[in-house]
C-alpha cells in the first residue's frame, strides 16, 4: 500500500498538480507557495484514496508522505540551486534554511496526510453504512438529489470562504438607485495662511498649490492640531530599525534609515509599500521581501537615497481582499491610506513630502499603487507596480462607475500631462497571470506620450524571486529622479567681514592680462 499510495501522488500531481498551483496564485499566493499548497493537497488526496481503499492509516500516510517529498521538497531543493539571486545586491547562502525549510515542509505534510488519511477511512466507513442504508429503506434513496443540491452549494460556498472568508458572504451593500461617488476618498485641502503666518502643515520650501490646479509641491492635508514627533522606540544609533504604529484601526510598521538619526535637521523622501494578497504589512518583512535589509544595502552601497519606508496593513475590515480600494462593499482603505496615514507619518517624521512621496507594491498590492497615485496626483509623485493589474476586480469593485474609477487603465489617460508622474511597471517572464495586463498597459502609456516610465520584464514568475528584482530595480530609479541626498539642509554662506573704517571703497582694479 505504500508504493501504491506513492504511485497515486505522483500521478496525481502530473494530473492536477498545475490546475492547483494555479489556483492557489490566483487565490493572490506567489508560485512557490501555490506550489507547497498544491502538493500538501495532492498529499492529502492520495492519503485519503489509500485509507479509503484499505481502511488503514499507517502505510497510506508513508506512501503519501514520500509522494510529497517527490513531488516537492526534491523540486524545492532543486529550484534552490537554480534561483537568481537579486542583481545588484550582495547575497549568502543560508546553510540553516537549506535544513530546516525541508524539515517544516515535511511537518506539514505529515499533518496534512494524517488528516487525508482519517478522512478516508472515515469517508470508507460512511460509503458501507450508507451502502447498507440505501440497500434496506427506499426513503433513503428519496433523498440523494437533495444530497446532490447540498454538495453543489457547499462547494461554491467553500470557495468563496476560501477566497474571502465566510463572512464576507453574509451581508450585502448594495443598494435600489444608488450613485457611487465619482472620488471615493476625498481629500480635505486646507486654505493656505497668510504670508505672515506659516502653515504647520507644509513641508518648508514646498509650494502650496490652489484647488483644481497642479503645482509641483505639497498638497496642504488636514492633519489636525500640530503635533510634537513621538520619541522613537529604542534602537541602537546610527543603524536602521522598524517603529511600529496603530493608525486608524490597523497597524502600520515603519522602516527609519540609520542616517535619520544622525542626521537632525535633514528630512527625507517616503515610500509607502502595499503588500499583495493574501498578507498584511509583515509581508515586507519576512524572508520574501527582506525589505529592511535591502534598504540598507542600497542605502549604504549608494544605489538609492535613504528613505522612510511606510508597510501599512491594507486589509479590509468587511472584505479582506479590499484591492487597497474603497471597495462596493463598505471597506475605505484608500480614504483611511490617504487621509490617516500619509498625514501621520508626516506629523510624526522629518518627511519631504509629495515631490518626494512614492508609493509601490507586489501584486494585488501593485494595483493598488497605481490606482490611488493616479487618483491622487498631488499626494504621489512616483509609483511602482510590480507584477501588478490595472484593472479592478468586479468582485470587489463592482461593474459600474466605481469599478471605472478604479481602474488605472481607464483613469490614466484622463490626467492632464502636469498631473503625471513617473511609474515603473515590471513583471516576471514567466507569470502568466499578469504578464500580458502588464504589456498592453505600457502599450498604451506610450500611446499617451506618459513620461517617464520604466518597464522591464525579469526573470521569475509571481512571486518574490521576481518581486525583490523589480523592487531593486525601481528603487535604483529613485537617485536619478530624487538625487543622490535629498533633503539635506543647504549650508547658507556666512556674511562677509565687515570693511575697516580705512578701507578703500572703491573697486579693485582688474588683473593685468
Amino acid at each position: 500500500m505504500v508504493a501504491a499510495t506513492l504511485v497515486v501522488c505522483v500521478l496525481g500531481w502530473l494530473a492536477a498538480g498545475p490546475l492547483l498551483q494555479n489556483w492557489a496564485v490566483g487565490l493572490g499566493m506567489d508560485d512557490e507557495r501555490g506550489a507547497l499548497i498544491a502538493a500538501l493537497l495532492v498529499a492529502a488526496g492520495g492519503a485519503a484514496a489509500g485509507a479509503l481503499a484499505s481502511g488503514r492509516t499507517d502505510a497510506p500516510r508513508a506512501g503519501a508522505a514520500l509522494g510529497f517529498v517527490a513531488t516537492e521538497v526534491g523540486p524545492f531543493l532543486v529550484r534552490g540551486t537554480r534561483v537568481t539571486t537579486t542583481p545588484g545586491l550582495s547575497a549568502h547562502v543560508t546553510l540553516s534554511g537549506w535544513f530546516a525549510q525541508p524539515v517544516g515542509m515535511v511537518l506539514l505534510a505529515a499533518i496534512t496526510v494524517s488528516i487525508g488519511a482519517a478522512g478516508g477511512v472515515l469517508a470508507r466507513r460512511d460509503i458501507l453504512r450508507s451502502v447498507r442504508v440505501l440497500r434496506r429503506r427506499n426513503a433513503a434513496r428519496a433523498i440523494l438529489p437533495l444530497v446532490a443540491l447540498v454538495a453543489w452549494v457547499g462547494i461554491g460556498a467553500a470557495q468563496v470562504a476560501l477566497q474571502d472568508g465566510p463572512v464576507s458572504a453574509l451581508y450585502g451593500y448594495s443598494w435600489p438607485g444608488q450613485v457611487q461617488p465619482q472620488s471615493a476618498s476625498p481629500v480635505t485641502p486646507v486654505t493656505p495662511p497668510p504670508a505672515d503666518q506659516p502653515d504647520p502643515t507644509a513641508t518648508p520650501g514646498a509650494t502650496t498649490r490652489t484647488a483644481g490646479a497642479h503645482t509641483p509641491g505639497v498638497r496642504l492635508v488636514s492633519r489636525g492640531p500640530v503635533r510634537t514627533p513621538v520619541p522613537a522606540p529604542p534602537h541602537r544609533p546610527g543603524f536602521s530599525y522598524i517603529d511600529s504604529l496603530w493608525i486608524g484601526g490597523r497597524s502600520v510598521d515603519v522602516y527609519i534609515p540609520g542616517v535619520y538619526d544622525l542626521a537632525a535637521q535633514r528630512r527625507f523622501p517616503v515610500i509607502y509599500f502595499l503588500h499583495g494578497y493574501p498578507g498584511n504589512d509583515a509581508q515586507w518583512l519576512g524572508s520574501g521581501a527582506q525589505l529592511p535589509g535591502v534598504l540598507d544595502q542600497m542605502i549604504a552601497t549608494g544605489q538609492m537615497p535613504p528613505v522612510i519606508a511606510v508597510m501599512p496593513d491594507g486589509n479590509g475590515q468587511v472584505l479582506s481582499d479590499a484591492e487597497w480600494g474603497d471597495d462596493a462593499y463598505g471597506d475605505h482603505v484608500e480614504r483611511w491610506l490617504t487621509t490617516q496615514v500619509v498625514p501621520a507619518i508626516d506629523g510624526r517624521y522629518r518627511t519631504l513630502g509629495a515631490t518626494c512621496r512614492g508609493i509601490a507594491g507586489v501584486s494585488a498590492g501593485g494595483f493598488g499603487a497605481v490606482n490611488i497615485a493616479i487618483r491622487h496626483p498631488d499626494l504621489f509623485r512616483w509609483a511602482g507596480s510590480y507584477s501588478g493589474y490595472f484593472t479592478a476586480r468586479p468582485e470587489v469593485f463592482g461593474s459600474g462607475s466605481l469599478a471605472q474609477a478604479n481602474s488605472p487603465d481607464l483613469t490614466a489617460p484622463k490626467l492632464s500631462t502636469g498631473q503625471r508622474l513617473p511609474l515603473y511597471i515590471g513583471v516576471g517572464d514567466t507569470d502568466t497571470e499578469f504578464l500580458s495586463a502588464n504589456h498592453d498597459f505600457v502599450a498604451e502609456l506610450a500611446t499617451m506620450g506618459w513620461t517617464p516610465v520604466q518597464s522591464e520584464v525579469v526573470t521569475g514568475g509571481h512571486g518574490w524571486e521576481a518581486w525583490r528584482a523589480e523592487m531593486v530595480d525601481s528603487l535604483r530609479r529613485l537617485r536619478t529622479l530624487w538625487g543622490v541626498a535629498p533633503g539635506v539642509p543647504v549650508a547658507t554662506p556666512s556674511p562677509s567681514p565687515s570693511a575697516s573704517p580705512t578701507a578703500s571703497t572703491s573697486p579693485s582694479p582688474s588683473p593685468t592680462p
